[in-house]
C-alpha cells in the first residue's frame, strides 16, 4: 500500500479537528453488511457471537484515520 503523505495531511488539516469535538474517523464506511453464517467460510460468525442480522456502520479498508483526543480521568 502508498499513501501520499502531502494529501493525507492536507486531508486531516482541513477536517478542523479542535478540542472537546467527539472522536473521528475517517475511511470507506461500510454499511447493511451482514454477518456471513455459512460455517464453510472464513469469515463465518456464529450468532451467539452476534446476533443481530446486519453490522452497524464501520470503516473498512487498508487504511483509515482517527483523531486523537484526550480522556479526562
Amino acid at each position: 500500500m502508498f499513501i501520499q503523505t502531502d494529501r493525507l495531511v492536507h486531508l486531516a488539516n482541513g477536517l478542523r479537528i479542535k478540542p472537546g469535538n467527539p472522536p473521528l474517523i475517517v475511511g470507506n464506511v461500510a454499511s447493511g453488511w451482514e454477518p456471513v453464517r455459512n460455517k464453510q467460510s472464513k469469515y463465518f460468525i456464529d450468532e451467539s457471537q452476534y446476533g443481530e442480522s446486519k453490522y452497524p456502520a464501520f470503516v473498512t479498508g487498508p487504511s483509515y484515520l482517527v483523531s486523537r483526543y484526550n480522556l479526562k480521568m
